[in-house]
Order: C-alpha cells, then structure tokens, then sequence
C-alpha cells in the first residue's frame, strides 16, 4: 500500500483530516481486499480512518486513536502495515468502529 500526500480532490473529499503542526498535508491511500471491497485510508495528525465499502460507512468508518508527532512517524507506521488482503488486517492494528 502506497501513501501520497493529500491532493485538492482528497481534501475536499475528506474535509475533517487534519494537517500537522509543520504544515504538512495528510497521508491517503486506496485499494481493494481480496473480497473486493474497496477501501481508503487516511492518516493524520490526529491518527487514522479507515473508510470501507460496508455498512460501517455510514457511521464514520473505523478509527485509529493513535495520534501521529508527524507525518514521517505516519508513513513508517503505514509502511508496516504492508499490502492489506482483508478488514482485518486493519482491525489487528487498533481500528475500531467509529
């Protein structure tokens, strides 16, 4: 899974992602699991969201409570989360229901 800055479209997108105190924008990525579902993920200075093509959507997708010093701090984290094949994948690390 690859991250990239947020772009003009992802931040009108996800308008409540919030940029570090340096200025540095928020991270995103997007995929698809093994069953199809399609997701997006952003990390920011307040921790991450997990967006999922599920009835969770609705309710704010799953949360990660863990608020990244940085940006760089974000990426390395994200990094270890490799290429996600399933929810759970997520749900291992600390993403919760929202």
């Amino acid at each position: 899974m690859e991250m990239y800055e947020f772009t003009e479209s992802e931040l009108m997108e996800h308008s409540g992602a919030t940029a570090w105190n340096n200025g540095a924008p928020p991270l995103f990525a997007s995929g698809t699991f093994e069953n199809g579902e399609q997701y997006e993920l952003v990390l920011d200075a307040t921790g991450g969201c997990l967006m999922v093509d599920d009835a969770q959507l609705t309710a704010g997708g799953y949360r990660l409570h863990l608020p990244f010093p940085n940006q760089s701090a974000a990426l390395v984290f994200a990094k270890g989360i490799g290429t996600p094949t399933h929810k759970l994948d997520f749900f291992l690390i600390g993403f919760a229901p929202a």
